[in-house]
């Protein structure tokens, strides 16, 4: 600590001099930043108190003696590693790519900090630095040395500008191998450089599979394996030759050694067997009087009924008829009013026995009976003329009631099969209802006097004049 603390100001020159200031021409090259700070001392130890400072104008006043201008040799210099110091700065050690960060004024050895030089540079990745860093920066980066790319190759380089340098080497020669579809029966042998690709798969399911021994030899062998046995033979199919079924057949037995294939074969209900082949059994009447078993309609011919019995010439209508004789389906009363019918047994009827009257006569007699009034069900059918007729046989006059033996005859025994053939001329199938709910077709045979027989699903009778039935007419051709 200085004994004395003189501050001397010139009045002419304005000029203040401190302490430790070197001076030069006569003007201070720096000004402290850093002034002590004075802090109450106690009286009691006078030796560490501080000392006032005498302020003395030269000229004027009661100054020391000793005081005045000195001539400029006094030692006036300051120890800058304190005075850095002092002032809060450090001593700094940065490497070969940093520089002194807030230099210290008297010594540029001091001071705040490092900081990175210019121009640093961030190596990319595949890059190392050159020497030392600074906040992750070189001065020059070069690429990494890289990995070898082996026997099978690199498989990633790094990025630009180290595209040539190996980031990642392949371990095995799976990217050049194919895998040789091993996933349905397995793998014989995988490449030698790729064990996880198949080079030669199996091609059967054989070495799976054991085969059966068969006495009559082998009936199935494996989906999987054709060389081996699944399935022995147990019949004597492999003997046997299948009969060839026609159209509108059906198998009717099978071997006795070998049920899967037919021995004989038989025509399908409303066919029969014509020289191996199924023609109608019920054949089809066309409208110029031509008629035909063939199973297909003729062409340029038009169908008018189907014939229910060669032997008599008799054919059915395609369809039922209405009141007024044409075709379509309408229930229909047998007659104005209820009377007796001059018709020979017509109360001895039974299945099996005869009809007295044929259906043409008994509807002549029910036409010629005034006493019924209008006989709408006989009216209908003789009424009737189907398209198509090209011959007098088929004109309205020539159609009359079927009696009940004729009705009884084809409806019960042949139904199904009548039905075959008009579906193939293009009419209506014959249809009944059970007793519950009776609808049926009337007959030209006679019950009493206030009924006539109609078939539904089987023989019935009703009213004359409340019961309601269908018409389906017949005629010889």
């Amino acid at each position: 600590m200085m004994n004395k603390s003189v501050l001397f100001f010139s009045l002419l020159s304005g000029t203040a001099l401190l302490p430790g200031l070197v001076l030069a021409s006569g003007f201070p090259t720096h000004t402290p930043k850093h002034t002590p700070k004075p802090e109450p001392v106690s009286f009691i130890d006078m030796y560490h108190s501080y000392k006032t400072a005498a302020v003395c104008f030269l000229g004027y006043g009661d100054c020391d003696p000793d005081t005045g201008f000195g001539s400029g040799n006094a030692d006036y210099a300051i120890d800058t590693t304190i005075q850095c110091r002092n002032e809060g700065f450090s001593w700094q050690n940065c490497n070969s790519v940093q520089v002194i960060d807030g230099v210290c004024p008297y010594n540029s050895s001091f001071g705040k900090g490092c900081k990175c030089v210019d121009g640093l540079v961030s190596c990319s990745e595949g890059q190392t630095g050159v020497g030392e860093s600074c906040d992750g920066k070189y001065a020059k980066c070069e690429c990494v040395a890289g990995v070898s790319a082996g026997a099978y190759g690199c498989k990633e380089y790094y990025g630009s500008p180290c595209s040539s340098v190996c980031k990642k080497a392949y371990t095995d020669n799976c990217h050049k191998r194919t895998d040789n579809n091993s996933a349905v029966y397995g793998c014989m042998k995988y490449w030698s450089d790729c064990s996880s690709k198949c080079e030669t798969p199996y091609k059967d399911n054989c070495r799976n599979r054991t085969a059966v021994s068969c006495e009559k030899g082998c009936a199935t062998y494996f989906a999987d394996c054709s060389s081996k046995c699944s399935v022995c033979k147990t019949d004597n199919c492999a003997n046997r030759t299948a009969v060839s079924i026609p159209a509108n057949a059906s198998c009717s037995s099978y071997y006795d050694d070998c049920d899967s294939k037919c021995s004989a074969w038989s025509c399908k209900t409303g066919y029969q067997n014509s020289n191996g082949r199924c023609i109608l059994k019920f054949p089809i009447l066309y409208g110029d009087g031509t008629v035909s078993y063939e199973p297909t309609r003729l062409s340029g011919k038009t169908p008018t009924g189907i014939v229910i019995d060669t032997n008599s010439r008799l054919a059915m209508a395609l369809t039922n008829v209405k009141k007024d004789g044409s075709p379509g389906s309408e229930k229909i009363t047998f007659s104005e009013k209820a009377a007796n019918i001059d018709i020979k047994d017509y109360r001895s009827w039974f299945r099996g026995d005869n009809c007295e009257q044929s259906s043409k006569e008994s509807t002549k007699i029910i036409l010629a009976n005034k006493n019924l009034g209008s006989a709408y069900a006989a009216l209908a059918a003789n009424s009737h003329e189907p398209p198509g007729c090209a011959g007098n046989f088929c004109r309205k006059g020539n159609w009359f009631l079927p009696n009940i033996c004729d009705l009884d005859s084809y409806l019960y025994y042949y139904n199904g099969a009548l039905n075959v053939s008009l579906q193939i001329a293009g009419g209506t199938e014959l249809n009944f209802r059970l007793y519950s709910s009776p609808v049926g077709y009337w007959s030209s045979t006679e019950k009493d006097t206030d009924s006539m027989w109609y078939y539904g699903s089987s023989p019935l009778y009703g009213g004359k004049e409340w019961g309601t039935h269908y018409v389906r007419p017949l005629v010889t051709y």
